[in-house]
């Protein structure tokens, strides 16, 4: 982390993540200088609130984006720098010594970011604080592979260590039966594909983790999101209950609910980030099962939801902002009004287009019943709960309206996968 400056300056990068298009509306609403840099347009480059769009090499060929970084930082001093995804989360970290020249940030080191990206390392941290993680291997050899079924309940879940540089498109896979255990655990290495800079990081770090699979993963997922500063004194939490994925088996959260976590996993997430010397925005995800949670993910960033919290009057953007710039007085008031937000309101989130195709096409492909489906609709429509769009804000139409445009044109290019996402219960 540098010294901080006073700047007006915010530079996001990976614009395609939802909360990219998140920080950039909560930032630009404050009335700064919002930049996005990134290969191509995405919905975020279509806000109302951005200053500029900007060209620049992609994150995989990491010297010429870094030199990209630092071409900017010099021509615009004192700009915010923070991460959208995991890779650049990483970057941002590894490469602080010369960042921090140039750019505001506030990011821990290298180790500390790797720590918690890396599932066997944040799952070692979880076991010395007593948190819960599912059932967990991570083999290094083929003797430890033969140990591993030895461990574990079938069906088991196949997953990367890490998503940081990762160049392969494979995200998990489900293993049903033990003898089809080390064929799968050779496809999915061999498949298993990183950018040199973290290969040569980690030399295991294409073994993937062998996980107990928990179906409670498809709907009974708790996530615990938030804000800690580096002296750990100035922290606001917001939680919400995932109720819908898709693909539903292994999948991306499509619709929340707001809910009031227990205290005690408040505590935890909190005992975490001290054991991890971690500070900043992130997102934890814990599995629900048997009257006990269960962590599983950990991001270090700005993440897709992160407009739920921010509807829920936690500007996560602007707490970031204001520590890495020291406006203290700002960030105490802003962390004061995230404290008084009142937890019994109910709040739902979704991508609303997204969600009436999901089971629209669900329906008429008989993987959801009538009256799933109908409940759901009942689900869109309470009167009951605040409704909150991933991409739609009333003063700023076009992202939403450009993300489905672009949505259907990747389904025309790629009509199998298509098919497969919504046709085909995974």
């Amino acid at each position: 982390m540098n010294v901080g400056s006073q700047s007006n300056k915010v530079l996001v990068t990976t614009g395609a993540y939802i909360g990219t298009l998140c920080a950039i509306r909560s930032l630009g609403r404050l009335g700064l200088s919002v930049y996005l840099a990134d290969t191509a347009k995405s919905p975020s480059a279509y806000s109302k609130y951005l200053t500029q769009y900007l060209k620049c090499p992609p994150v995989a060929k990491t010297e010429e984006f870094i030199s990209w970084l630092v071409s900017f930082g010099r021509d615009h001093p004192g700009t915010l720098l923070y991460p959208c995804c995991d890779t650049t989360a990483w970057l941002y970290a590894f490469h602080s010594e010369v960042l921090s020249k140039y750019f505001s940030m506030y990011s821990p080191s290298k180790e500390v970011i790797y720590s918690i990206l890396n599932k066997k390392h944040l799952h070692q941290a979880c076991k010395e604080i007593g948190i819960q993680t599912p059932m967990t291997e991570f083999p290094e050899n083929d003797h430890d592979v033969v140990e591993v079924s030895r461990n574990l309940r079938f069906p088991i879940l196949l997953k990367p260590q890490t998503q940081i540089g990762s160049i392969s498109s494979q995200k998990g896979r489900i293993v049903w039966q033990e003898e089809d255990l080390a064929a799968g655990i050779r496809e999915f290495k061999s498949k298993s594909k990183y950018e040199s800079y973290i290969e040569s990081y980690d030399q295991n770090v294409n073994w993937p983790m062998v996980q107990e699979f928990m179906t409670e993963a498809m709907t009974d997922t708790l996530s615990i999101a938030g804000f800690v500063d580096e002296t750990g004194k100035l922290t606001s939490f917001r939680s919400s209950y995932k109720v819908m994925q898709k693909p539903r088996k292994i999948g991306i959260g499509l619709c929340f609910e707001s809910i009031e976590a227990p205290q005690y996993l408040i505590d935890q997430v909190f005992q975490l980030c001290q054991k991890m010397n971690y500070f900043g925005a992130f997102e934890t995800e814990f599995i629900y099962k048997d009257q006990q949670y269960y962590l599983i993910d950990f991001n270090p960033r700005y993440y897709s939801q992160m407009q739920f919290e921010i509807a829920r009057e936690m500007e996560i953007p602007r707490l970031v902002f204001y520590s890495a710039c020291r406006i203290d007085s700002d960030l105490q008031q802003e962390i004061n009004k995230a404290r008084s937000w009142d937890n019994s309101q109910k709040y739902i989130y979704s991508i609303i287009w997204l969600f009436y195709l999901t089971i629209s096409l669900s329906f008429l492909s008989l993987n959801m019943s009538y009256r799933e489906f109908r409940k759901w609709l009942s689900w869109a429509n309470s009167r009951d709960s605040q409704y909150v769009d991933a991409y739609y804000a009333p003063d700023d139409r076009v992202p939403a309206l450009v993300g489905m445009i672009q949505a259907f044109a990747g389904y025309l290019r790629h009509p199998r996968a298509a098919w497969r996402h919504f046709f085909q219960e995974k």
